[in-house]
């Protein structure tokens, strides 16, 4: 027997979760939420579509999803591209034969009792969150374990960590943005405060470089 041999513990199939702080946010909090409130009062059909469904009014569910081209928001968009492509960098992404793009930024308005239930984004790589105005009780941010089948027998614990809990709740912060695996699933509790919890959420795609040659099968072999 090796007595070099030491205890060891592997954090296999880790999901990560990326927070950055938006530097700009103090002094363009103000100039989001204008424009924010701007695009809400021009969507009428989203408007007439979330209080039909929602008994909390508006959510992010039905707001328009192509935000990221004008102009209030082109320098966020700039920002959460920047701090996408790290993220994409450090999970070995492919970032020489294919870039990260933007798909949809759109706006999450979430009154008193409103939230949001769990729910994935199909169809793209990287999702997050950048929250603009939000306070203490207007809502976590709620994560769930990707494993289901761990509910097949969960031990009793002494005290939840983030190696044993099935649940991770992260607080909003404002100018706090969060990146994740878009096929995490999460979902947002609800807003007890008397003032609107205002975030835009966003999705990443990749699209193949020009010039870059579509991979065989037997290439990878």
């Amino acid at each position: 027997m090796n007595a070099n041999l030491q205890d060891t513990l592997h954090p296999l199939f880790p999901t990560l979760v990326g927070e950055s702080s938006y530097p700009r946010h103090g002094e363009e909090k103000q100039r989001l939420l204008e424009a924010i409130y701007d695009v809400r009062r021009g969507d009428e059909q989203g408007e007439a579509r979330s209080s039909s469904n929602y008994h909390a009014g508006y959510t992010s569910y039905f707001s328009r999803s192509n935000l990221s081209g004008l102009e209030p928001f082109r320098e966020l968009a700039a920002f959460i591209t920047d701090k996408a492509n790290k993220y994409a960098e450090h999970m070995r992404f492919d970032l020489q034969s294919y870039r990260l793009l933007m798909t949809t930024l759109w706006i999450n308005i979430n009154p008193k009792f409103s939230y949001h239930a769990d729910h994935i984004h199909p169809y793209s790589h990287i999702s997050g969150v950048f929250y603009v105005s939000c306070s203490e009780d207007s809502g976590d941010i709620v994560f769930k374990d990707p494993r289901p089948v761990r509910t097949m027998a969960m031990p009793p614990t002494t005290e939840s960590t983030k190696e044993n809990t099935d649940v991770i709740t992260l607080h909003p912060q404002e100018g706090k943005l969060l990146l994740f695996p878009a096929w995490l699933t999460h979902g947002v509790e609800q807003n007890t405060t008397d003032t609107d919890r205002v975030s835009m959420s966003f999705n990443f795609d990749i699209a193949r470089r020009e010039g870059v040659a579509m991979r065989r099968p037997e290439d990878t072999f």
